[in-house]
């Protein structure tokens, strides 16, 4: 309770007093061709916030908006409940209190590690001090005399991070900025910029179009789709309670199915479940993808690989026609005469089906979503 009581408090603490960068009502086109629409979001201070989507959707101009490369055309911005910018008032990003990382690290070549990390800083006095905590922070210290071009892909993003939030910016923007590194030191450098980021307790927002990047370091994802916000919220809402099959597919890895809803069960041609098989809907989870009561009729379902038990059964006619590891799991590819469709099912190491077999699938309770047709 008293944890719940301290969240409510933080957040009526942060709407009242406008803490963080906030969107309001952003439209963008470049000529005729319109990318963002009418778009609305807050990115918290001391919290990290994702733009998730496909190429094209929007994600980047936002960012460059934020920063002050784009100039607003359509609606407003504010940064800690005051005006940043709108249009006919775009002030330049010198001007603003706003970090950057881009994608290849952008490092000034003729300048060593200390000067590019101690670029933004001010005052001259607290320059070595603050250079030197980052460097340790970013597990680089003594590579202070360390010239970009002397320095591997992952170091050259670790500087360039340390540059940006050097000066103590009120807002971080970093575009896509582990996309030209190797999987593992991806991994070991989001769990080093989320770190960071929460002791230095700025707003920041992070461009990705990687799921799996969204769902580790986010404290928010805003996902967009077509120049839209389709759906915002904390990874758990938006995996728990997906408002779209894209989303689910996206986050959650869910497998698309037509189906019908009937008062009793739901039927696909991989079979006929009891509703008992229909994750909830949470109702302060917004949008949701189906109005409360649900309506019965033509439906398109989502599963989980995660989520389907199977076993065999000799009157079934839906049959596995591949077994294959993928690491902890053994996923099995499920067919039926009836339909083209396939779908996955992850199986333990131990199981003793194989391929040929015919099975029954038995989906697990609360593990299906369902969206409109």
């Amino acid at each position: 309770m008293k944890n719940f009581l301290f969240t409510r408090n933080l957040e009526n603490y942060r709407r009242n007093n406008g803490l963080g960068l906030k969107f309001q009502n952003i439209h963008h086109a470049y000529g005729r061709n319109k990318v963002v629409h009418d778009v609305s979001f807050s990115a918290e201070q001391g919290e990290i916030t994702c733009l998730l989507g496909p190429s094209g959707c929007g994600k980047t101009t936002l960012l460059q908006i934020a920063a002050g490369i784009l100039d607003i055309q359509h609606g407003q911005l504010f940064l800690k409940g005051k005006i940043l910018a709108e249009s006919g008032n775009n002030p330049p990003p010198e001007k603003r209190s706003v970090g950057l990382v881009f994608q290849d690290g952008a490092l000034f070549p003729h300048l060593n590690v200390e000067k590019n990390i101690g670029f933004g800083i001010r005052d001259a006095s607290k320059r070595s001090a603050r250079v030197k905590d980052l460097l340790e922070k970013i597990g680089m210290g003594g590579f202070e005399k360390r010239f970009p071009n002397t320095l591997s892909g992952g170091q050259q993003q670790r500087i360039a991070f340390a540059r940006a939030i050097a000066p103590s910016p009120s807002l971080l923007l970093l575009d896509e900025p582990f996309a030209n590194v190797d999987i593992q030191l991806r991994k070991n450098l989001r769990a080093l910029v989320r770190s960071i980021l929460k002791t230095e307790g700025c707003a920041a927002i992070l461009v990705t179009h990687d799921p799996s990047e969204a769902l580790e370091i986010a404290d928010k994802i805003v996902v967009l789709n077509a120049g839209r916000v389709i759906q915002s919220g904390s990874p758990q809402t938006l995996y728990d309670h997906p408002a779209t099959t894209d989303i689910e597919a996206l986050l959650g890895g869910g497998q698309p199915l037509s189906g019908t809803l009937s008062q009793t069960h739901i039927k696909t041609v991989f079979g006929e479940w009891p509703r008992s098989v229909i994750a909830p809907q949470e109702e302060s989870a917004t949008p949701l993808p189906l109005p409360l009561p649900l309506p019965l009729g033509e439906i398109n379902i989502c599963i989980r690989a995660n989520d389907i038990d199977i076993k065999t059964s000799n009157t079934s006619s839906i049959s596995i026609q591949d077994i294959t590891c993928i690491g902890a799991h053994l996923r099995a590819t499920l067919q039926t005469p009836e339909s083209t469709d396939i779908l996955f099912a992850n199986l333990p190491r131990s199981s003793k089906l194989n391929t040929g077999d015919t099975v029954e699938i038995l989906p697990r309770k609360s593990s299906i979503f369902i969206f409109p047709k």
